[in-house]
């Protein structure tokens, strides 16, 4: 799985040299990128269950135009981190 979260991260790579040009877009508000990676790993041990693995990547760019938008922006997701961190903390 690690392979194929590297193998995300370089292709991310490149599609951030088209920042700039996708930056430039009015209407475009950010990007959301997905990626999958899967593995089959199959027991020879009848009594060992064999695995299945599924991994999913994501980033999320967002394109603030100004300092005001930057700023909610940055807000927004220190909010969401501290949520997930709470929920992680309690359910997980």
């Amino acid at each position: 799985m690690q392979q194929k979260g590297e193998a995300f991260n370089r292709a991310l790579h490149r599609l951030h040299g088209h920042l700039p040009y996708v930056a430039g877009k009015e209407h475009l508000l950010g990007l959301l990128v997905c990626g999958t990676g899967f593995s089959w790993r199959r027991s020879e041990d009848d009594h060992v269950p064999s695995a299945f693995n599924l991994t999913n990547y994501n980033q999320l760019l967002v394109l603030a135009r100004d300092d005001a938008e930057e700023a909610f922006v940055k807000a927004f997701f220190e909010q969401q981190r501290v949520a997930l961190q709470r929920w992680m903390q309690y359910h997980l």
